[in-house]
């Protein structure tokens, strides 16, 4: 069994592309499949949605009867719908795929952290 593969992964191998997949979350330790399956907000929320959004789960292990089951926007539609936000309930996701966006080979950030006694001047 693969163990789960975190998010810095698979961002660092899009930006060499100029790419990510949209949104990645704020953690960048956070599982694939973990924030996918919960809804997930990422830096790029504004600009592309929430991870479920972006992400498609593609094979189900069902519960309770561990039968293996596709899900896309043709087959097992209400699964599909289902697994993008809520999808820990339904069963284990085996196979993801994943929307690319073009963010440039930089996305710049920068946080201020100000005392409270310093905030009317900042």
């Amino acid at each position: 069994m693969a163990a789960a593969r975190p998010w810095a992964e698979l961002d660092g191998a899009t930006q060499e592309h100029a790419l990510a997949v949209s949104p990645v979350g704020v953690v960048s330790h956070t599982g694939l499949g973990g924030l996918s399956l919960g809804g997930g907000i990422g830096w790029l929320s504004r600009k592309a949605g929430l991870s479920c959004d972006n992400s498609s789960p593609r094979q189900v292990v069902l519960s309770p009867t561990a039968a293996l089951s596709p899900a896309s926007a043709t087959e097992n539609p209400a699964l599909h719908w289902a697994l993008r936000g809520g999808g820990v309930h339904f069963g284990v996701v085996t196979e993801f795929e994943f929307a690319l966006s073009d963010v440039g080979p930089l996305v710049q950030l920068g946080m201020f952290f100000v005392p409270v006694s310093g905030a009317p001047r900042a």
